[in-house]
């Protein structure tokens, strides 16, 4: 039994046209046997259940060159009017994918069949007729089976009819005695329920795709909570369509094959990289950022990097456990930790000890005592000139090289 190491998620842009909709797929990835799967993730957009699809998958190299070409049908779909179904089924696809193009050919309804672009009618057929000189036999048994169904049929609604309590009963009787009170309930109700739509299709709503970004905006400004743009050299520009960018959301970048992000900020930005931004991007090896606005960087933002091995960010504040599965990180280059009491393994969390720095250049305006312990460190550059050197700052740096500000 395969055990799939590496699973990716990737949004699929629709064509306009299908009348069903590739919303996204995964890849299961099992690098020990050169497997790969597929399960695809679809939306009915009719208003009709769907019970047949067949379409064409083209399996993509990291070129975009075509690996392979096939025809898949799903005989079984069951699918409810507009919404989604995720097919059971995996489709095994050649180790050498990176991605997937996916057209859709045929789709059967509960009334119409969709054929590459075409309706045609699907309506009930009658397929077999009765013969016409049926045996008195036949007729006596037919009508025996016909009486024995309305029997068992009338038993199932008298049972149905034995209600020992009947909520519209009450509910009659109390607006009966209670008319008024029922009437502010209800009204409360209603308006209770109208500032939930609307608050809920607000925030529905604020997400917009621009440019292989998702945006969740806010006036003039946006957080970049997803990416689909497939590059593997990226530059996060200050700017997306006309919303400036001040934050990289939870989940911006999760799971995409990215190995190197630039972050452009704006001079009066005070940017943001949440928790979870760069989850799980195996393949991230460096990220860089420019511009002179002030870079937050929240825990868990690198959460299992296993490659990234560059970090340079010389306006960053680093809060504790940003860097934690980053135990590959050869060189950092920020500005100072948020909370200045804490220390460098405070950064990296459980797997400290594991980490073996060649260059660490930042700007704090003091350390505290034992703050290079259990990280190894082979050269520090401080830029501060004003940087108070307290007692014991620079424990467990006794073969490194030290450089505060221009002196050595």
């Amino acid at each position: 039994m395969s055990s799939y190491n590496r699973i990716e998620k990737f949004k699929h842009s629709k064509n306009p046209s299908d009348i069903v909709a590739l919303k996204e797929y995964i890849l299961f990835t099992d690098d020990r046997a050169e497997e790969k799967c597929a399960m695809f993730k679809f939306y009915n957009t009719l208003n009709q259940p769907l019970s047949f699809i067949k379409f064409e998958v083209r399996q993509l190299d990291g070129n975009g060159e075509v690996l392979e070409s096939s025809t898949v049908v799903y005989d079984h779909c069951n699918a409810e009017a507009n919404g989604y179904f995720v097919p059971s089924a995996k489709l095994k696809l050649s180790y050498k994918c990176v991605r997937l193009a996916v057209k859709l050919e045929e789709a059967y309804f509960d009334r119409v069949k969709w054929i590459k672009g075409e309706f045609e009618d699907n309506s009930y057929k009658f397929e077999n007729y009765a013969s016409s000189a049926a045996s008195p036999a036949a007729v006596r048994e037919e009508v025996r089976a016909a009486v024995k169904a309305n029997e068992k049929k009338a038993e199932r609604v008298k049972k149905k009819k034995r209600v020992v309590f009947s909520s519209e009963s009450v509910a009659r009787k109390n607006f009966a005695v209670f008319p008024a009170v029922w009437r502010v309930i209800i009204c409360i109700l209603v308006i209770a329920f109208t500032i939930a739509s609307a608050i809920i299709f607000k925030q529905q709503s604020s997400v917009i795709y621009i440019d292989g970004y998702d945006l969740r905006v806010s006036g003039e400004t946006a957080a970049i909570c997803g990416y689909d743009g497939g590059e593997d050299k990226v530059t996060v520009p200050k700017r997306v369509g006309k919303y400036t960018v001040t934050k990289l959301a939870d989940g911006a970048f999760k799971g995409t094959r990215v190995k190197e992000v630039v972050i452009t900020v704006s001079d009066d930005v005070r940017y943001v990289i949440e928790g979870g931004a760069f989850e799980n991007c195996s393949a991230l090896e460096y990220i860089s950022s420019v511009g002179e606005g002030t870079v937050t960087v929240l825990g868990d933002a690198f959460k299992s990097c296993p490659s990234l091995t560059r970090i340079s960010l010389p306006n960053a504040q680093l809060n504790s456990l940003s860097l934690r599965g980053c135990e590959k990180l050869r060189t950092l280059e920020f500005d100072r930790l948020i909370d200045e009491r804490k220390t460098l393994a405070d950064l990296f969390g459980a797997s400290a000890e594991k980490i073996s720095l060649t260059r660490m250049t930042f700007a704090p305006n003091s350390v505290p005592t034992d703050f290079f312990k259990d990280v190894k460190v082979e050269s520090v550059v401080i830029l501060n000139l004003n940087f108070m050197e307290g007692d014991g700052w620079d424990n467990g740096l006794e073969e490194s090289e030290i450089t505060i500000g221009g002196r050595g």
